[in-house]
């Protein structure tokens, strides 16, 4: 009977992880990424919305899933214990109900990550710019996971290979015999894909910083080794207390194997990024003529559309087909290169043989932007002084 009791203690254990602390964290990590994100972005990506009511409208519904999850979970585990009293319970499905649950507490953070891949879907550059983009540094397997995390992943892969060569020597009830090695090696091979394709694949999320797309990356390797590990260790368990007539202890090791899941899937996804340094810009002082240069209208595809004026001692940005954009002022730093002072971007403009301006390259952590120089055509939206704070274009 103590099994039982370690099953249910694994399965509460599995509940308050998964769906109370985990998603507390979580929601605590997201809110400075939320805060951080600059509100005049914010606004020309998503008119009408603002950012702080929309990030704490995702806080709420993530917190809402969750707990109605975690209810479920403790209406599961009362019910599991009443069921598991009576001498006629089975093993198969108290084992459906325990996977069932575990990808029910997976579902939140899968909706997320769509929410997430639809956003960077509206940051995406055109497949013109994507050619143009700056290559991050090739960066191996050892700079997310250490060797010994590694080293011990590949042992625990040996010794239940090792192990179910023995208990084919010694065969029992359900053992399973060779298909067990095919089964690991199989969920090894594709969580190898996995990792290969994290850390040479093409980057899924092209406008992040490099801090944020690395801590993307050792997300992804670390939940996936720990997987190896725990899923091997599992299988060995599983062979063990089969070996040695525990059976009985089966449920018991199922609920460890989900709730380590949830915990090194938790302790993953809330550890922070590590900022990167990002570069000083010193504002200079040009002259009007050097300015006027790079005055016009820039396009980088897909209806990125920019229009840049000067008021004579100043350039003004705008985003258009915006309704509500307004201008923000950029600074220079060389005669052709300017900055923001509040978020980390910058835009270089690109000039001809014969030193007329031509196009526009925006940098944003690392990831740039290719635009070309159009005509007008048209009324400048910087005419009217009275209502964008500048003189005309």
């Amino acid at each position: 009977m103590i099994e039982t009791y370690a099953f249910l203690a694994t399965f509460a254990m599995q509940i308050l992880v998964g769906s109370v602390l985990g998603p507390t964290l979580f929601i605590r990590r997201v809110r400075p990424a939320v805060a951080g994100f600059p509100v005049k972005r914010f606004a020309e990506l998503f008119p009408g919305a603002d950012r702080d009511q929309s990030g704490e409208r995702f806080a709420t519904q993530f917190r809402a899933a969750n707990t109605a999850i975690a209810v479920l979970g403790l209406l599961l585990l009362s019910w599991l214990f009443i069921h598991m009293q009576r001498p006629d319970w089975t093993e198969e499905t108290a084992v459906g109900l325990l996977v069932v649950y575990f990808l029910a507490q997976l579902l939140p953070s899968l909706v997320f990550g769509w929410k997430t891949a639809r956003f960077m879907k509206v940051l995406k550059p055109s497949p013109a710019d994507r050619k143009r983009k700056a290559v991050l540094q090739r960066r191996g397997l050892f700079d997310f996971i250490s060797p010994f995390v590694v080293f011990l992943a590949v042992l625990s892969y040996v010794l239940v290979v090792a192990l179910v060569l023995y208990i084919r020597q010694h065969p029992f009830p359900g053992s399973g015999g060779l298909a067990n090695i095919v089964f690991i090696t199989v969920a090894w091979a594709f969580f190898a894909f996995v990792v290969y394709g994290s850390l040479y694949g093409r980057n899924r999320i092209p406008p992040a910083t490099q801090a944020v797309r690395l801590h993307a990356i050792g997300v992804v390797v670390k939940t996936v080794v720990y997987t190896c590990i725990g899923l091997t260790l599992f299988t060995s368990l599983e062979l063990t207390l089969g070996l040695l007539h525990l059976t009985s202890w089966g449920l018991f090791a199922l609920g460890a194997f989900f709730m380590l899941a949830t915990l090194s899937n938790t302790a993953a996804s809330i550890r922070r990024p590590r900022p990167t340094a990002q570069t000083k810009h010193k504002e200079i002082t040009l002259p009007a003529a050097d300015l006027n240069k790079c005055v016009g209208r820039y396009d980088f595809g897909k209806g990125f559309l920019i229009e840049i004026a000067c008021d004579g001692t100043t350039l003004w940005w705008l985003r258009l087909g915006i309704p509500i954009a307004h201008p923000v002022r950029i600074f220079p730093e060389a005669p052709l290169a300017f900055f923001w002072k509040d978020i980390d971007q910058q835009i270089r403009f690109t000039t001809d043989a014969g030193g007329r301006v031509t196009g526009a390259e925006i940098t944003q952590g690392g990831h740039f932007l290719t635009g070309e120089r159009v005509e007008l055509g048209g009324s400048p939206p910087f005419s009217r002084p009275t209502e964008y704070g500048c003189g005309p274009a």
